[in-house]
C-alpha cells in the first residue's frame, strides 16, 4: 500500500489536476489516515469540483474527525450543506431509487424511507406521525377485524355512520361488515377497511376518505416527476391514478395533465455536447504525464 501511495503522489506533483487525487485518498481512508485523506481531498476538489463522490468521501473522514476533535465539525457541517443544498433540489431522484429498492425484499424498508424524503423535498405536508398512525391501523384492522378495530380506544375512531336498524336479523348481519356468526371467523375484507359498507352514502364514503392511508403516488407527485425529466414515472402515476379516479372533474384533470406531458415527451430533443479537441487534448495530457513519470522512474533505477 505505501508503493501505491507514493506512487499517486508522484502522479500529483506532475499533474495536480489529476483525478488521481481520489483513490490516494481513499488509500489515506482506509488506512486510518484521515487528515492526509482531508488534505489530498481539499487539494483536488480545487481543481475538479464537480467530483461528487469525492465530496462524500470528505464529509466521511470530517465526520470521524469531528468524532474526535470538534474543531472539524464545522467544517463538516458545511460541506453537508452543499452536498444537501444539491440533493434536495431533485426530489424525483429519491422517488426513482425507492422505486428501485422497493423490488429488493431485503430493501424495502429503505424504499419507504426514501419516498418519504422525495415527498418531503417536494413540500409534501405529511409527517412520519400521520404514516405510522395509518399503518397501525391498517394492520390491527387486519389482525382483529373491523369491528374489534373500530372498538379499539387506544386508536383515533374512524368516521363510521351506522346503517339504519332493520327488522331482519340476517340483514344486521350483514351491515355490520360481513360477520355472520359470532363462531365462525371474520373474513377480512379490504374494501370494507378503506372504503367502510357499500351501504353508506356518498357524503360518508367522503368522510371515510379523509382517513385513507396517504399515497405518494399523487397528481402533485406526477408534476414533480415531469419538472424533473422523469416522462415515464409521471405517465406511469397518472395512469394509476386515471384507475382509480371516482369524479368525472379529477379524472378530466388527470387525463389533461397526461396528455401535456405526452406531447413534451415526444417534442424533447436530446442535447448533445460537441468537445472534438477534448480528446486529443487529453491523450497529449496524459501520453506527457506518463514520459515524465516513466523518465523519474528510470533516473531512480540508475542510482
Amino acid at each position: 500500500m505505501k508503493a501505491k501511495i507514493k506512487w499517486y503522489q508522484e502522479v500529483l506533483e506532475l499533474e495536480p489536476s489529476s483525478k488521481v487525487f481520489f483513490p490516494l485518498a481513499k488509500l489515506f481512508a482506509e488506512n486510518d489516515q484521515y487528515p492526509e485523506a482531508i488534505a489530498t481531498l481539499k487539494q483536488g476538489l480545487e481543481r475538479n469540483t464537480e467530483h461528487f463522490e469525492a465530496r462524500m468521501l470528505l464529509i466521511d473522514c470530517l465526520g470521524r474527525m469531528a468524532a474526535m476533535d470538534a474543531r472539524h465539525r464545522p467544517a463538516m457541517e458545511a460541506e453537508i450543506r452543499s452536498i444537501g443544498d444539491v440533493l434536495q433540489r431533485y426530489p424525483a431522484f429519491w422517488q426513482s431509487w425507492a422505486g428501485t429498492l422497493s423490488a429488493q425484499p431485503q430493501s424495502k424498508d429503505a424504499a419507504v424511507a426514501l419516498s418519504f424524503l422525495s415527498a418531503a423535498f417536494a413540500d409534501a405536508s405529511i409527517s412520519w406521525t400521520e404514516i405510522i398512525e395509518q399503518g397501525l391501523r391498517q394492520v390491527l384492522m387486519g389482525e382483529q377485524g373491523a369491528a374489534a378495530a373500530s372498538a379499539s380506544p387506544s386508536m383515533a375512531p374512524l368516521k363510521v355512520v351506522a346503517p339504519p336498524p332493520v327488522p331482519s336479523h340476517e340483514e344486521d348481519d350483514e351491515s355490520d361488515g360481513g360477520i355472520v356468526s359470532a363462531t365462525g371467523p371474520i373474513p377480512l375484507v379490504r374494501g370494507h377497511v378503506q372504503r367502510g359498507s357499500g351501504e353508506f352514502s356518498g357524503a360518508d364514503v367522503e368522510d371515510e376518505a379523509e382517513d385513507e392511508p396517504f399515497s405518494l403516488r399523487t397528481l402533485s407527485m406526477a408534476k414533480v416527476l415531469a419538472e424533473q425529466g422523469d416522462t415515464r414515472g409521471a405517465l406511469e402515476i397518472c395512469d394509476e391514478l386515471l384507475a382509480s379516479a371516482q369524479e368525472p372533474a379529477e379524472r378530466q384533470r388527470v387525463e389533461a395533465f397526461r396528455h401535456t406531458v405526452a406531447a413534451s415527451g415526444r417534442t424533447a430533443v436530446p442535447e448533445h455536447v460537441t468537445a472534438e479537441n477534448q480528446p486529443l487534448q487529453g491523450k497529449t495530457k496524459l501520453i506527457n504525464t506518463l514520459e515524465s513519470l516513466a523518465e523519474r522512474l528510470e533516473a531512480r533505477a540508475a542510482r
